[in-house]
């Protein structure tokens, strides 16, 4: 059985990689896939309502609004640290153009593991732009 990891914290994102993890579902006997949800998600109570195949399991790391992105950022790292290990994935995936995407990003390419990067977002001329840039460099 292969393994993969999405990791998103786009708003939005969740719902944008849905049909991407139903096509997972359609071969639970060859993919179990982990989707860490992290910074936005953790302010979006759609995840509770979306079904997710039986071998897709969501991994919702929450944080308080206070200290949110600083929190979400650590426990993501933790989180990336601990399914990226055992056992290791055979791809990660990363949506969108956040903080988020570039940890999984960079903890993949540094175990090299393959990264997908996906919903890479509008270019806005921010910093969203850097981070785009750096993903799309570690990207497979």
């Amino acid at each position: 059985m292969r393994k993969a990891i999405v990791v998103s914290g786009k708003y939005g994102g969740l719902q944008a990689m849905m049909p991407m993890l139903q096509c997972f579902g359609a071969v639970p006997e060859q993919w179990k896939v982990g989707v860490l949800l992290c910074d936005q998600h953790w302010h979006d109570p759609a995840y509770m309502t979306l079904r997710f195949p039986s071998n897709v399991v969501p991994i919702v790391l929450r944080s308080d609004s206070a200290k949110g992105r600083q929190r979400s950022m650590a426990a993501a790292t933790a989180a990336l640290s601990m399914h990226l290990h055992c056992p290791q994935p055979d791809v990660v995936i990363v949506y969108g153009d956040r903080l988020d995407a570039l940890l999984g990003a960079t903890f993949a390419h540094e175990m090299g593991i393959p990264v997908a990067h996906l919903q890479a977002g509008d270019l806005t001329g921010g910093i969203d732009n850097k981070i785009r840039y750096a993903i799309s460099s570690l990207a497979t």
